[in-house]
């Protein structure tokens, strides 16, 4: 396995920056997510780690090592594509063996090889068929363990699980952890989807237009979100986020300089009228707008003097919709931004 160093990395197409300088650790053995929007610059970021693109200024290390000049074959990585990128007209065993032959690999290595990443994905049963024959999980299954023989210092994926339907996606989520777990390699993923991100990770790039908005493990990047940007990517629903001017009708005592207050969804208790309250708090009156009904939890969107709040309870309160009722938040729940969108340390309650 190795470590990832990017140092001030830009890249630009026709004068137009998608990545811009970008700075970034990733330790031995890390499972790193770049998250974020669709043409945040992720997917090329990870190009560059493999060097199937070029940075324009800055430099790139794989294990101490500068490669901006060293090519993708010599870099000692595996990339696994969306696409799965695997040969139709070829079997299992003749897509896994591929890049085998290619690299003068024996026979008997090439068996042993074989056998070995196949019983740890679960192909061993499935070595004479071709893909057309194979289910979506069970294709990417193959990409993962033509990847696997290779036995890179680092893996890089490139949202592989984007085209499986969401059981499918739950289920290669947690065999893919489980597989970083056995390999003890450095992994580099790339998703927009934040779920993948803070399930998988144990560091998280979050990214917006080219420039890394946060860089930490991913129940940080949740509780601590560093900007406006982090604190609504992250977290299903997305933060509420409010005008300080707007809150400050409610809560006088927020920071002077706060532009905006926001808070998880989770955080907030729903009355069907006022308690007494027993802790700094701050009491809403709203109105049910929508309830999605999700087994366990619901999600609440609510109309309230600070606009449309949504909020996320257990199913033991069920609202119904247009039903009036008041929202609870907690002063430690709450989260302040400057103008600039970067979160204040200032803490209430």
């Amino acid at each position: 396995m190795a470590d990832i160093k990017l140092k001030g990395v830009y890249k630009r197409y026709d004068n137009k920056e998608v990545v811009k300088n970008l700075n970034l650790e990733i330790s031995e053995g890390e499972f790193a997510v770049l998250v974020g929007p669709s043409g945040c610059g992720k997917s090329t970021t990870l190009r560059m780690i493999a060097g199937l693109e070029h940075p324009s200024d800055g430099e790139i290390y794989i294990g101490g090592n500068l490669v901006n000049d060293v090519p993708a074959a010599k870099r000692d990585i595996a990339m696994v594509f969306q696409n799965y990128a695997i040969y139709p007209t070829m079997s299992v065993r003749g897509n896994i063996e591929f890049g085998l032959k290619n690299r003068k690999v024996p026979k008997g290595e090439r068996e042993e090889l074989i056998r070995d990443v196949c019983e740890i994905v679960g192909l061993s049963d499935y070595l004479e068929r071709k893909p057309g024959t194979l289910s979506g999980g069970q294709r990417q299954r193959v990409a993962l363990a033509r990847a696997m023989v290779k036995k890179p210092s680092v893996f890089l994926m490139d949202e592989p699980l984007s085209n499986l339907d969401a059981k499918l996606r739950t289920q290669m989520r947690s065999e893919l952890i489980e597989l970083h777990k056995r390999l003890n390699t450095t992994f580099i993923y790339v998703t927009h989807d934040q779920v993948e991100a803070m399930s998988m990770g144990s560091k998280i790039i979050v990214m917006n237009q080219g420039i890394k908005m946060q860089d930490a493990g991913p129940m940080e990047v949740y509780d601590k979100p560093a900007n406006v940007f982090s604190a609504q990517f992250i977290g299903t629903p997305p933060m509420n986020m409010v005008e300080a001017d707007v809150f400050r009708k409610l809560c006088q005592d927020i920071p002077v300089d706060c532009h905006k207050v926001g808070f998880r969804s989770e955080k907030v208790r729903m009355l069907r009228e006022e308690e007494e309250r027993s802790c700094p708090c701050v009491d809403i009156p709203c109105s049910v707008i929508t309830r999605e009904l999700l087994g366990a939890e619901a999600i609440f969107t609510l109309d309230s003097r600070l606009g449309h709040l949504q909020v996320k309870s257990l199913s033991d309160f069920l609202p119904e919709v247009g039903e009036p009722l008041v929202i609870r938040i907690g002063l430690e729940h709450l989260f302040f931004f400057d103008q600039t969108g970067n979160r204040m340390d200032n803490v209430l309650g």
